[in-house]
């Protein structure tokens, strides 16, 4: 028992040692392309937030070298939790490692240029024009799969119904009310005051939702509930969302923000969402202009029952403000054009749980 220790730190360092020059060995085989950014990501966490960002570059165009630290290789050979994103990065085979070659054209990230302080403007309530917040982004197998790019089909006529396809599982999604950190109702309260109204339908398994989808039936609130009703693929789901008129984005664990409200918004599908979150994009979703947006559940409920006698002309141009924000500010695209045009003092990554540390008071 003595020497376990002693044993288990040889084993570490081995794996590490063995980890940090197959790495590197490997990234010295990535040809640079004619487009390089250097970033500095010490002491960033490591999660799907950052890889979605570095994927960003690599989406268009980039060779994104990062520092040959061993601590960091080592962060990336890890595929528990959040760190299976992260170490998307060896496979997708984009990044290298050391300080690029010579190139005047090339994009320096500093150390002290990023941060997780992701929430802090927002409680102070001051944006400052030098500062960049990385936005919520869609689910990073999107980006894995080269599938986010996809064009939203021409369909004549959606569902004038609302739609989310999610995790309802109390035990989780009631914890943003219980930490207090954000004035939102939860995922929980907002699906549960929605499941007694006469809109909504029940969806118990894919086969009622194909028949739902191919019916007549509308003007209804559909809640897939992914933890025990069925599941629906990503892939699959990006289809389903271009078939429906409105998308209930409702809000994370521990953060209002969500990746699905970007896969919808990606598919034309137009965001129905509290205040609180529709603040916390930037810049800020608006009511009747590219979202839905309501202050308490009896608004939601309201707004919900009027939305079923808008107009064709009303919905669709919704819908194409919907989709012009979405290329204007959440596309990787749009990521990738600020970062080139701006030399910004704070580059801010969602790091949900370590995001939130330090901050005393809700943000409404």
């Amino acid at each position: 028992m003595l020497f376990y220790p002693f044993r288990h730190r040889i084993k570490k360092n081995i794996i590490s040692n063995y980890n940090f020059y197959w790495v590197i060995r490997n990234s010295k085989k990535i040809k640079p392309k004619n487009k390089i950014i250097y970033v500095d990501v010490t002491g960033i966490a490591w999660n799907r937030y950052l890889y979605s960002f570095l994927k960003f570059f690599d989406l268009q165009g980039y060779t994104v070298f990062l520092p040959k630290d061993r601590e960091l290789i080592d962060h990336l050979c890890m595929k528990q939790g959040e760190y299976r994103f992260s170490s998307w990065i060896l496979e997708d085979k984009f990044v290298k490692f050391g300080r690029p070659p010579n190139n005047e054209n090339a994009i320096y990230i500093d150390k002290s240029q990023l941060s997780n302080d992701y929430f802090l403007s927002f409680v102070k309530n001051h944006f400052e024009d030098l500062e960049y917040h990385i936005p919520m982004c869609e689910f990073p197998l999107v980006y894995h799969r080269l599938n986010w790019d996809n064009e939203i089909p021409a369909i004549k006529k959606r569902k004038r119904s609302f739609f989310m396809a999610g995790n309802l599982d109390k035990n989780l999604y009631n914890t943003i009310e219980k930490a207090g950190k954000f004035k939102i109702p939860s995922r929980v309260a907002i699906s549960t005051f929605l499941k007694k109204k006469e809109y909504y339908n029940a969806i118990p398994s894919s086969k009622f939702f194909e028949d739902f989808i191919q019916s007549e039936i509308d003007n209804k609130v559909i809640l897939v509930d992914t933890s025990k009703e069925f599941s629906i693929e990503l892939d699959e789901l990006k289809i389903l969302l271009t078939k429906f008129d409105f998308f209930l984005a409702l809000p994370g664990i521990i953060i209002p923000q969500c990746h699905n409200i970007i896969e919808a918004m990606s598919s034309g599908c137009i965001p129905v969402l509290h205040s609180c979150y529709a603040k916390l994009l930037i810049p800020n979703l608006e009511h009747g202009i590219n979202a839905l947006v309501y202050n308490n559940l009896e608004e939601l409920n309201d707004l919900i029952l009027s939305s079923f006698s808008l107009s064709e002309n009303e919905v669709s141009k919704l819908r194409l403000n919907c989709i012009n924000y979405y290329k204007a500010n959440l596309s990787p695209l749009q990521v990738v054009e600020n970062i080139e045009n701006n030399t910004y003092s704070k580059i801010y990554i969602q790091a949900e749980h370590l995001s939130l540390k330090g901050i005393s008071r809700p943000i409404a």
